[in-house]
């Protein structure tokens, strides 16, 4: 790195420096908790990301229930209107052509 020293008002020398670069490892306590917070934070994730998948299947299941209790509904008022009308077909009087 290149610093530019003054020695008085009117001069100046340049001066070359060496810099310090220490390289980041995977060793060292602050690196190490980094490690097991990005750990936690996807767990974390997975598990949220479980309980809304869960209670989106639970959501489903009680709407398709919901589906099949209403079309059961349908089948027993349709079913009864069937009746009603056999009973109804069977109680007219008057010629049967066939």
């Amino acid at each position: 790195m290149l610093h530019i020293v003054r020695t008085s008002l009117f001069t100046s020398r340049r001066v070359i420096t060496p810099t310090v670069t220490r390289c980041m490892s995977d060793e060292g306590a602050i690196r190490e908790e980094g490690g097991k917070l990005a750990k936690k934070a996807a767990a974390d994730e997975s598990q949220y990301i479980r309980q809304l998948e869960r209670e989106q299947w639970k959501a489903l299941r009680e709407h398709h229930q919901d589906e099949i209790n209403e079309h059961m509904e349908d089948i027993k008022r349709h079913e009864a209107k069937i009746k009603e009308h056999q009973r109804r077909l069977d109680n007219l009087k008057g010629p049967v052509s066939k």
